[in-house]
């Protein structure tokens, strides 16, 4: 299977920069049930360094607040 190692990518929300680091980038499932269920799955690493979020259903938006002052 072919994946890809991101050492960090920057994503802007609005005004905001969240910085994940340490990335695996898979390109197809593997193949496993549980491990699919999370297949594209951003998580907790893309809403942590926000101190709030608010994720609307209706408007399908994820909106977050100011980020926390500690560095990663």
């Amino acid at each position: 299977m072919q994946g890809y190692s991101l050492p960090s990518l920057e994503l802007h929300l609005g005004t905001a920069t969240a910085t994940l680091h340490d990335l695996i980038v898979l390109t197809q499932p593997l193949g496993v049930g549980v491990l699919d269920s999370m297949y594209g799955n951003l998580g907790q690493a893309l809403v942590a360094p926000f101190r709030s979020y608010t994720i609307d259903f209706r408007r399908m938006q994820l909106c977050v607040g100011e980020l926390r002052n500690h560095a990663q």
